[in-house]
Parts: structure tokens; sequence; C-alpha cells
């Protein structure tokens, strides 16, 4: 919250890491964990000690892929920090709990995601087996979020709650005019892969002609 980083999930406690030897445990509401942090990866805000962006960015990815990814996806496309400095701390704090999924989350990391949909959709779609898409590709003269050029298959993740009459509109003659050129469109809203993720797969992956993976 303090370098203003997207978050998909309400915080429902505090949790402070303070540098060892310090007192840990629960008190005041507040849980301290005690951690041996590089000086590197520390940093002031308004005098205070905190973890530098590409460390939150690595702890969050620790705890958490998806909220890992929609962080490390946001500070790479807003130039806050580089996939170099992302992948210097993982190396650093290899072996801590959760560094396997902090690397699967640097090595996934995008600028080109443009939104926590783009990055949520994106990471449900490679967790199903999926292939890769190219992300903000050329299509016509129009730039979609996801494509599968070989299968032709287009998806947008449409993070918009209302769309005024002229808008609603433009995305009609849009997706029509994609569809002439010969793709598939598959809309995926915010509730498609937050509340209904597998549905949202299984429409993507009969689009593209897979069948479903063996449970």
């Amino acid at each position: 919250m303090l370098h203003g980083l997207p978050l998909i999930h309400e915080l429902a406690a505090v949790v402070l890491t303070a540098a060892a030897p310090a007192r840990m445990g629960a008190r005041a509401g507040i849980l301290v964990r005690s951690a041996a942090l590089p000086a590197t990866h520390v940093t002031t805000w308004h005098g205070v000690s905190i973890t530098t962006v590409a460390r939150t960015v690595v702890d969050l990815a620790r705890a958490d892929r998806a909220a890992g990814l929609v962080a490390a996806d946001a500070v790479l496309r807003e130039r806050v920090v580089g996939p170099n400095e992302l992948a210097r701390v993982i190396e650093q704090i290899s072996g801590w709990p959760g560094a396997r999924a902090g690397r699967d989350v640097v090595e996934l990391a995008s600028p080109l995601a443009e939104s926590p949909l783009e990055s949520l959709t994106r990471l449900a779609v490679i967790d199903a087996g999926l292939p890769s898409p190219e992300l903000q590709a050329r299509v016509g003269r129009y730039r979609v979020d996801f494509l599968w050029r070989a299968e032709r298959v287009i998806v947008e993740a449409d993070g918009r709650v209302k769309y005024d009459r002229d808008e609603l509109w433009r995305e009609k003659v849009r997706q029509e005019n994609l569809e002439r050129l010969g793709f598939r469109v598959v809309r995926v809203l915010w509730d498609d892969i937050t509340l209904r993720p597998a549905e949202t797969i299984q429409r993507i992956r009969r689009a593209l002609g897979r069948a479903p993976r063996p449970s």
C-alpha cells in the first residue's frame, strides 16, 4: 500500500517484518516477524524503514502468485523497477520459503500487461497448461490483449464496469471487424476470472480447439 502497488485482496491483518533480533509475536493487532533483511532490500518512507519496491513485489509473489504477478506486471509497466532488479532480489533470497513461487512470478512478469485483469487472466491461462499468447498484438488496425495467431483466437480482458452507448457501439464494431478477419474473440470480465476461472478457461480452451487436460 505504501508503494502504491495494485492489490487484489483486502488486507485482513497488519504483518510487519523487523530486522533480527526484534521481538516477534502478535500485539495490538499487529503480527511482527523477524528476518535478516539485506541492506539493499530496505529503503525509507517518511523516515520509516520499509522494504524496497522490488523486495515487496517478490514477497507478495512468495505468498500469493496472483497478487505477486499483478504487482510485478505493474512495476515493470510503469518502469518503477526493471526485470534485472527483480531477478537480483530472487537470487538473494534463494532457499527462503516461497522463493520458487517468487521466481516463477518474476519469470512470467511482463510490462505489456495493462491491467490487473490481464495479469490474472494470463496466469490462469498458463496454469491451465495452455500456450502463452502474444500480448498487446496488432490485428489489422486493432491492438488486442491476447492473441494466439496460429489458432486465430483473441482474448480481450474487459475490466470496465460500465460502457456508455457510444462505447458499446465502438466495441461491437471492433469485435465484428475482428471476426470478419477470421478471428474468434473471447471476452473475459473481472468476475469471469475471479469467480468463475474454470468456466472461463474452458471457454478459451474450446476457442483454441484443445482437449481438456487429464485430471
